[in-house]
């Protein structure tokens, strides 16, 4: 949790990150991501493990690590083949930052 509140949030915000990612992706049947920043990150207690991040930033986390490795494994087409290599690289700044 201190590290949360210590290390600053990437340059693009949560709430726009996943209109990008919904831009990209689409919606789901699950329907549009909450966007609101106080529903988007939510800390949990997690037995053994402590804190763990739930929400729509772990949809993000795994949006963005698909993105990143389908185009670092060079698969064609990759996953989201609109999203732009600064896309990829924003979305992954979620994935650095909730480590």
């Amino acid at each position: 949790e201190a590290r949360l509140r210590q290390v600053r949030q990437p340059s693009l915000g949560l709430a726009n990150a996943l209109e990008r990612m919904e831009q990209l992706a689409g919606i789901g049947v699950a329907g549009h991501l909450p966007l609101e920043p106080h529903t988007n990150l939510t800390l949990v207690e997690d037995g053994k493990k402590g804190l763990r991040l739930e929400g729509p930033v772990n949809v993000l986390k795994l949006f963005a690590e698909m993105m990143f490795y389908s185009r670092a494994s060079g698969i064609e087409p990759p996953f989201l083949p609109n999203a732009s290599i600064e896309d990829v690289y924003q979305m992954l700044a979620w994935v650095h930052w909730a480590r």
